[in-house]
């Protein structure tokens, strides 16, 4: 008897079974152009990583992804690998600048939008400060003639002064404190 791998695949449900049974070969011819196009080299072992089920044997590499039997619960190890790492590398290196310079921006954005934050706050800061100093000054302004004019009219409306004279003082004090 001829021992020869084969690869299967079956869906199935209550009503119907659906299978395919290809060989190593027919799945090269089907699939290798996709693995190809992406720059990658895929592998299927036995159990034993002692007979190639598929792809080329041989092939190591320090960034290969190695899934093996036990983890997949499949029958093979499945071994992925890239057939030319430096493309790969350098599409990185310029994802790696594009994603830097990204952060750059950002860290810039936020620095410049702290700063102008933090002018405009100041501002605010220094705006309700001259704000208050200003109604207070007011309120003294106000307060200091009016309670003199107070304490003139209480005088006068409780009788205290005596004198035509003396209420003309004050009558005359009002109309100074008034303008």
């Amino acid at each position: 008897m001829n021992s020869r791998s084969v690869l299967v695949l079956w869906r199935g449900s209550a009503e119907k079974l659906v299978a395919l049974v290809a060989s190593p070969r027919y799945v090269a011819s089907q699939w290798g152009s996709i693995w190809q196009s992406r720059r990658v080299a895929l592998t299927l072992t036995d159990v034993d990583n002692s007979h190639h089920v598929l792809g080329p044997p041989g092939v190591a590499d320090e960034h290969q992804a190695v899934r093996a039997s036990a983890h997949t619960r499949l029958p093979w190890t499945l071994s992925v690998a890239s057939t030319s790492p430096n493309p790969d590398l350098v599409e990185l290196a310029g994802r790696r600048r594009l994603l830097l310079a990204g952060l750059a921006l950002m860290a810039f954005l936020v620095l410049a939008g702290s700063y102008f934050i933090a002018r405009s706050v100041t501002r605010e800061l220094a705006v309700a400060r001259m704000q208050s100093d200003f109604v207070s000054a007011v309120s003294h302004e106000f307060r200091t003639p009016l309670t003199s004019m107070r304490h003139l009219i209480e005088l006068l409306v409780g009788g205290v002064v005596s004198g035509q004279e003396h209420r003309h003082q004050y009558y005359a004090i009002l109309a100074r404190e008034t303008e």
